[in-house]
């Protein structure tokens, strides 16, 4: 199982499908990875990472309370675990 430490010491769990340019899937504070799961199609376009938040699915549930700072860091911890440089923003409009 891939995980990564973010920098206050939590593990935080990711999985990679597919293959292309990256595109890291982020959702919102309280969900795990599986909100993806209807969206695992752009997988053949892209390079998908997806990440348990912090708190949920596989990823450590630590007593501090959650911040946008702490899901940027851990976010970081992944995208840098992976080795992903230059990272561009994804819109699909």
């Amino acid at each position: 199982m891939p995980f990564t430490t973010s920098k206050d010491g939590t593990r935080i769990y990711y999985e990679v499908i597919g293959s292309g340019e990256p595109l890291v899937l982020i959702q919102g504070f309280s969900w795990d990875l599986t909100t993806w799961h209807f969206q695992w199609e752009l997988a053949y376009k892209f390079r998908l990472v997806l990440l348990d938040n912090r708190s949920v699915g596989l990823s450590d549930k630590p007593v501090d309370s959650y911040s946008m700072d702490r899901m940027i860091e851990d976010v970081y911890s992944v995208v840098s675990a992976l080795n992903l440089k230059n990272i561009k923003e994804y819109s699909p409009t």
